[in-house]
């Protein structure tokens, strides 16, 4: 009989460093282990997606949803896609940070998989400085992914004041649930193959929609003032923001959440790849503005 394939749900809110957290984990596959992963998207230009590509290693992006009603068609058919033409050894599944993981949950509970997948733990990174805010800790997406998970991990602990541990550890104890402090990006692999044990909550809040969203695409451009651009994103003051920007013959990945600015930079391996930035924030966003601003980065000969 055919083995099941292992699957870990990895969900936490905007900017806690789930793409980050899979990045590390990916690096500790078995060399006879075919790993994948399947990572769900707001917007459209897939730009976890990108960020997560790594040789031997299966990337699926769904783009465009947030895993609730409009997107869990979309998300199922690449998730029988993968059991069927990849069939891994494991699957991650990165929800968006606005996504709706308990429907994911409830789906892979379903009989049509339960010949092929054991869902294993379901780990929510919590950045320990939102639990302070009301806009994240009282946030119906963010009750569901605590709700959901098997598993608190803080991240970004090396960020983290003495109040904001005090505030996780306070979260731990209201939910009873198991813990960990994210140490270096890691946690102890075996963790990855408990079996999730926890149910569904019956109970959510009503549905918002709080949050808005928009997407810049900036076709034309190659060369950036790289550091001008991290000043500018962080100026914005938005919740959220991360880009892919084409510079030259490579591609900087710039992850911004709040106060913080990240960089990264990859092999341009595709041609056609133009220079994409996200914005999420709890208030209206002037695209126009916005675009203008970032437009100013660009380099010209």
């Amino acid at each position: 009989m055919q083995n099941k394939i292992n699957v870990n749900i990895i969900t936490g809110f905007l900017g806690v460093g789930k793409t980050t957290f899979i990045q590390n984990l990916l690096k500790h596959k078995p060399e006879k282990e075919t790993w994948a992963v399947l990572v769900n998207e707001y917007g459209q230009q897939g730009i976890d997606g990108a960020l997560l590509a790594t040789p031997n290693i299966i990337v699926k992006q769904i783009a465009g949803g947030c895993a609730c009603c409009a997107a869990l068609m979309p998300f199922q058919i690449a998730l029988n896609q993968l059991i069927r033409q990849e069939n891994p050894h494991r699957i991650f599944i990165e929800p968006s940070g606005l996504g709706h993981v308990d429907k994911i949950v409830a789906l892979l509970q379903e009989d049509q998989y339960q010949g092929h997948l054991q869902l294993k733990v379901t780990i929510c990174l919590v950045d320990s400085r939102q639990l302070s805010q009301p806009k994240y800790r009282y946030h119906e997406l963010y009750l569901r992914q605590l709700n959901t998970a098997d598993v608190l991990v803080a991240s970004k602990m090396d960020l983290a004041q003495p109040q904001d541990i005090i505030l996780f550890d306070k979260l731990v104890e209201e939910t009873q649930k198991p813990s960990a402090y994210l140490q270096q990006g890691m946690l102890p692999m075996a963790v990855l193959d408990e079996v999730a044990q926890s149910l569904i909550s019956k109970f959510y809040l009503n549905q918002s929609n709080a949050e808005f969203f928009t997407e810049v695409l900036f076709f034309s451009a190659n060369r950036w003032d790289i550091d001008k651009l991290q000043r500018t994103l962080l100026d914005l003051g938005l919740m959220r923001g991360k880009g892919l920007f084409v510079h030259e013959n490579k591609v900087i990945g710039i992850n911004m959440a709040s106060t913080e600015c990240a960089v990264q930079e990859f092999a341009l391996l595709n041609a056609d790849q133009v220079s994409v930035l996200e914005c999420i924030d709890d208030k209206q966003i002037d695209t126009l503005k916005i675009q203008a601003k970032i437009e100013a980065c660009i380099e010209h000969d």
